[in-house]
């Protein structure tokens, strides 16, 4: 993994780390976008860094960065996919009381 891309990423949530702590920030509204933007960056250097390292992509050249971005957004695409069908799957669940039972 380009060794640029990690140093980013730990920047940027050391950045967020630091505006969530900040002393004067105070503002619950404030603290909350910070923690989505830093909840955010972790799940994209995870999942991204498993696909990357899954599928043996060089980050090296341009083309490994252009095939690790096509493949994540497919799986991107598929988790969305499976999304849909599970919710739709809990949708169509009957949801009635058990009428058997004495």
């Amino acid at each position: 993994m380009a060794s640029w891309i990690v140093l980013c990423l730990v920047a940027l949530i050391g950045i967020a780390l630091f505006l969530f702590f900040k002393e004067k920030v105070k503002h619950i509204k404030t603290k909350t976008v910070v923690l989505i933007i830093l909840v955010f960056l972790l799940f994209f250097y995870f999942t991204g860094s498993k696909i990357i390292k899954d599928n043996h992509v060089d980050l090296k050249t341009f083309s490994g960065f252009v095939t690790a971005g096509k493949l994540y957004f497919i799986w991107m695409g598929n988790a969305f996919d499976n999304t849909k069908t599970i919710a739709g799957n809990v949708v169509n669940m009957d949801w009635n009381t058990n009428s058997t039972g004495g």
